[in-house]
């Protein structure tokens, strides 16, 4: 064992140029000299990556996604916590943006958030939506994505399926995250 960290892992070798993974022993890891971790909602959103909010239905998940969305926006604490200022996009895909816009106003969210509200993707967007995610994300410099639904936007045949959930995530995460 004295050698680990010099052993090849197989298939190292074969990996691409887009490949971002990384492969290491344990001793490398935890000798690795990593950045410290960025959060855009301390403790609770990681500045980079992606994280889901899930629950079941009428769980106040959308209330509290645009809760986050105006605290980021802002870089105002969020439930107490310290948040990281960043234009933010919420796609609102599964209720009409005048319902969004009643829960923006009864949470009391400022009106000048630079969060952009996105209701669909259009025909070419739906195409390669993770394309179309990315583009979205440079032209208007976003920090933080929220998609409401996954299953909306990626027509989903069962999302509680994680084989489902991980089609759609695994090139999100890869290419956007």
């Amino acid at each position: 064992f004295e050698n680990l960290s010099t052993v090849p892992v197989p298939g190292e070798e074969e990996a691409g140029p887009d490949d971002r993974r990384r492969i290491m022993w344990t001793a490398d890891l935890m000798a690795a000299d990593f950045p410290p971790l960025e959060w855009a909602v301390d403790g609770l959103i990681p500045a980079k990556g992606m994280t889901v909010l899930a629950g079941a239905s009428n769980t106040k998940k959308s209330f509290t996604a645009l809760s986050i969305s105006a605290a980021v926006s802002m870089g105002v604490d969020f439930w107490g916590r310290k948040t990281l200022r960043k234009n933010v996009i919420y796609y609102a895909l599964e209720e009409p943006l005048d319902y969004v816009k009643d829960r923006w106003e009864l949470q009391g969210n400022s009106h000048d958030c630079p969060v952009v509200f996105i209701d669909d993707f259009t025909e070419d967007e739906r195409k390669d939506l993770v394309n179309a995610i990315e583009n979205h994300i440079k032209t208007f410099d976003a920090g933080l994505v929220i998609i409401d639904t996954l299953s909306a936007a990626f027509e989903l045949l069962d999302q509680n399926s994680s084989s489902d959930m991980t089609q759609i995530i695994r090139p999100l995460v890869r290419r956007v995250a």
